[in-house]
This record gives C-alpha cells, structure tokens and sequence, in this order.
C-alpha cells in the first residue's frame, strides 16, 4: 500500500519514504493467507496524520490489522463504521496512536493513523486470505502491488507451496528462486532500491502423475 502524510493543521500531504515491503504467503487447498508488511519513514520534523491505503485482490477477506505504536504490536478490533469513527476522533484527542481501516471503492481500503511523530517509522501488517485463481489446469495467485513514485530500500517476497512437490511452479511477473522443504516448496524474491508496481504472479500447475510411468514403459 502507500502511506501519505498530512499535517492537520496545513493539511498538505506527501509520501512518506518507503523502507521496507515484505509480502509473506501460505498456499494450501485452493487458498492463500497473505500478509503485507511495511516499513514506513516520517522525514518531516514534525507529527503526521496517515492515510494508508491498499488495494485488495477479488475475493479477498481481511483477517488480520496491526501496527507497532512505541515498540508494542497492537491489535485490531472490527466495530460499526460510526462507532469506529468516534473512537478514531476521541483518541486523536488524546495524542494516542489509533488506526481506522475504511472501505474505498471497488477492492481498495483506506487507513486513517494518527500520529505519525517527527522523525520515525510506522510499520503497518495486513493479513488477508483469498481462493486461487484455476484456469486451464493451473492455480494461480495474484498479490497486487500498488505502484508507487518512490522506491523502496527493501522489496522482499516469500511464498510457501504446502505440498508444493506436487506443482510445477513458476512466476510471470519477478525472477523468483524456488528450493525445496521437504514436501513443500518456498519460492522468494528480495531487492534493494526496487520500484514497485509490478504485482506478484505466481502459477502452479500440478504435475502428471502418469508422466514418469509412461516414460519407463518406452524404455
């Protein structure tokens, strides 16, 4: 997603600096629980609200929101969209750091963070599962990556196959590296100085059982 800083009381907004993107996924059974993890930098000498915001791919379910405020991961809670609105507004007030997750349009959310203090970074999760794409004997699993004006320090992408052996696995989109864990396969790609924009294609195609078989047979 991308972070855009605001100061209240002018209210003009800019990106914040980017310093690090880590998307982690699990695929098992047709699914993947995905986790977005980044690392935002306030340069500004001076406190920030944020607006956070991240597109989602078809079918997606959030599962999962939290962000480190004074070193302590903290949890989100889903209530009603006008009682989160009055918590989010009452502890402003207060100079505490909350979080208010929104939906935009379309498959796109917005996250209202406040504050953002001079000088330090915010680092935001967002979990969310999803059903793979099958067509033509294939699985594939698409993780949408905003395009953003910046680069960032640090790209780093980890997906887990459970019982990946069973795939011939390949990526589209990035020159991933694929090893093995046993039966599982974990396919990753990490970069410094990366521009983002370029989302994440995985495509798994289970291998034919019968294909060994026949060759023994020719021979």
């Amino acid at each position: 997603g991308t972070l855009v800083g605001r100061d209240p009381r002018w209210q003009k907004e800019a990106p914040l600096d980017l310093r690090e993107f880590a998307v982690d996924v699990q695929v098992e059974g047709g699914f993947a629980r995905t986790t977005i993890d980044q690392t935002f930098f306030n340069p500004k000498p001076r406190q920030l609200e944020g607006i956070y915001s991240f597109p989602m791919p078809k079918g997606a379910a959030i599962s999962r929101l939290a962000m480190y405020v004074d070193g302590e991961l903290m949890e989100s809670a889903i209530v009603d969209r006008s009682r989160g609105r009055d918590i989010y507004e009452g502890i402003v007030e207060q100079r505490r750091d909350p979080a208010l997750l929104e939906w935009m349009t379309g498959n796109t959310f917005r996250m209202r963070i406040f504050p953002i203090p001079a000088r330090t970074d915010k680092r935001i999760f967002i979990s969310y599962t999803q059903p793979l794409e099958h067509l033509y004997g294939r699985d594939r699993l698409v993780v949408p990556i905003p395009s953003i004006d910046q680069l960032a320090a640090r790209a780093k992408f980890s997906v887990k196959v459970v019982d990946g052996a069973r795939y011939e696995i390949s990526s589209p989109s990035h020159q991933v590296e694929i090893t093995e864990k046993g039966a599982d396969r974990l396919v990753t790609f990490e970069q410094r100085d990366a521009k983002l924009g370029q989302d994440l294609v995985i495509s798994m195609r289970e291998n034919d059982p019968t294909a060994g078989a026949g060759a023994a047979e020719d021979e």
